[in-house]
């Protein structure tokens, strides 16, 4: 009779633990796939997300420092931030083709605190790792002044990039698309900021004034 317990007992123990190793199992597969599914999410956003402007530092994904390089830093000059247009940010906004030309809305964002009076035209230059080459005036468009609001407040300048299958290349310089980026420095400015690019630029490009709006 005893015999028959412990063998009972010992059956009983087996079970339990048979019973723990399976609960355990299926709590490490659960953790293995939450951490896969997580890392494969992680991995997607990445991926997708849009290029950052490159604000301050361009440098940092074009070393290109030659001829008709701008000054870029943090724009703390005294007329800046008496205008309160010392937290401007650059986008490269939306596109429409006409006339054997690309035009493209350069946007200015004002992330700073305060109104930001901006009028004129700035100073444009578009680079690739050999080569800078600066925008002409557009002067089809009227100059204005403009009032960014703060906090988000938009304005534009018009780049217009002539077709490049137009160009002799053999005679006129031309930017690499898939390195180029974008300054522009405010008018009465020595501090450019910037954005990528991506856009082909020859001699000869064009930007206008300052306009509201995006």
């Amino acid at each position: 009779m005893n015999e028959t317990n412990n063998h009972g007992h010992k059956l009983l123990i087996w079970g339990s633990a048979v019973g723990i190793l399976a609960v355990l199992l299926v709590v490490f597969l659960y953790v293995h796939k939450h951490n896969t599914d997580s890392t494969k999410q992680s991995s997607n956003s990445a991926t997708t997300q849009s290029p950052k402007p490159l604000n301050a530092d361009p440098s940092t994904t074009n070393p290109y420092t030659g001829p008709n390089q701008p000054k870029t830093a943090t724009n703390t000059s005294e007329s800046a931030v008496q205008s309160g247009c010392s937290k401007l940010v650059l986008s490269k906004g939306t596109s429409e083709g006409t006339a054997g030309s690309t035009y493209w809305h350069i946007i200015i964002t004002n992330n700073g605190d305060a109104s930001c009076k901006l009028s004129g035209y700035p100073k444009v230059v578009v680079n690739d790792t050999k080569i800078a080459l600066t925008a002409k005036k557009n002067t089809v468009y009227t100059d204005a002044n403009v009032t960014l609001a703060p906090k988000g407040g938009k304005a534009y300048v018009l780049v217009a990039l002539p077709d490049p299958g137009n160009v002799d290349k053999t005679k006129t310089k031309c930017t690499d698309a898939s390195m180029s980026n974008l300054f522009m420095t405010m008018p009465g400015e020595t501090a450019a900021i910037a954005t990528q690019f991506r856009s082909t630029a020859c001699q000869g490009f064009t930007a206008s004034a300052i306009h509201p709006g995006s």
